[in-house]
């Protein structure tokens, strides 16, 4: 089987489609990744708002002993 132009041709588009697919996956991935991590920070800052909540509370009920 020899290899000539055409089969070359053929096997050039096949890799540009996968390429194609794969860079399309990984931008998806990084979007993705940006949003997971917008919505870890948001979280944090929640938790650090119930802590300093949490310790005003505190602090108030140590004023009324």
């Amino acid at each position: 089987m020899a290899i000539d132009e055409k089969l070359i041709i053929e096997e050039k588009k096949l890799l540009e489609k996968d390429f194609s697919a794969l860079k399309t996956k990984i931008e998806k991935f990084e979007a993705d990744l940006g949003q997971m991590r917008s919505n870890l920070n948001a979280i944090y800052g929640a938790i650090q708002q119930c802590d300093k909540l949490m310790k005003m509370g505190k602090e108030k009920q140590d004023e009324k002993v």
